[in-house]
């Protein structure tokens, strides 16, 4: 799954509708039975590639990075191959998929990484299911057009979903941000009217801090009504929407300078 997914989550919500959209078109104005080759091909050939770039920087060893590189090599020529040979689409798509799953297999015993158990029977399945499309008459015509159609559509929803869901989380963020900026100005208005006297003093008391640079103890007494009061008379700028702790350190800085 992570190996499909796009770090940008407005390029995967884009894409993911697309492929939504080219599966339901393609399958409903017949585009997948006229053109079934030539749409199988780049389907593997992009699959193959991302699948490329994404275990190419993760792999250490020399040998398995070469085996990576031969795997990608062979999808890329037998995609072709099923271009111009439109007959054998099904031999074709057997053998990327048998391909597949033999050089994960091999790329995990060079490498002697941990191998993680639903993958390693996803690749078991992907060399099965390749022998069965190599050498049986089961995956031609309608069948393959189906199978297409769901992998478009399947691989679309996976793109559609990964982007919407990081969507909702960022716009979570946000409103957490909005609710806690209004939680402390809410603080700081209940503050300022129950201590309306500290407030007033506290511009009288200001020349005699000029003089003095307050300890940290002194600025920590304050509240956050007080704090930003100080801040005003000592003419900082960006003061308002700040928390205690960054007041209390826009003020110690203010008395350094």
């Amino acid at each position: 799954m992570e190996k499909l997914i796009f770090k940008n989550l407005y390029l995967n919500i884009i894409f993911g509708g697309l492929l939504i959209l080219l599966s339901l078109l393609g399958y409903f104005l017949n585009w997948f039975q006229d053109y079934l080759p030539l749409f199988t091909a780049i389907i593997l050939i992009l699959l193959s590639t991302k699948r490329f770039w994404y275990s190419f920087k993760k792999i250490i060893s020399k040998y398995a990075t070469l085996i990576l590189i031969i795997e990608f090599i062979l999808d890329v020529a037998l995609a072709a191959l099923l271009i111009y040979l439109e007959d054998y689409v099904g031999v074709f798509i057997g053998l990327i998929i048998y391909i597949r799953g033999v050089s994960y297999l091999l790329i995990n015993y060079l490498a002697t990484r941990k191998i993680r158990l639903f993958q390693y029977i996803l690749n078991i399945g992907y060399v099965t299911i390749g022998s069965f499309l190599m050498f049986s008459s089961f995956a031609k015509g309608n069948i393959l057009v189906i199978f297409i159609t769901v992998l478009i559509l399947l691989t679309g929803i996976i793109y559609l979903q990964a982007g919407l869901s990081r969507l909702a989380k960022k716009k979570e963020n946000n409103i957490e941000k909005e609710q806690t900026t209004k939680q402390e100005i809410k603080e700081a208005k209940k503050e300022t009217k129950e201590h309306p006297k500290k407030n007033e003093n506290l511009q009288q008391d200001e020349p005699k801090a000029t003089g003095s640079i307050p300890t940290m103890n002194q600025l920590t007494a304050m509240t956050v009504a007080e704090l930003k009061t100080l801040a005003k008379n000592r003419n900082l700028e960006g003061y308002s929407q700040l928390n205690k702790k960054s007041l209390i350190e826009k003020v110690k800085s203010s008395y350094k300078n």
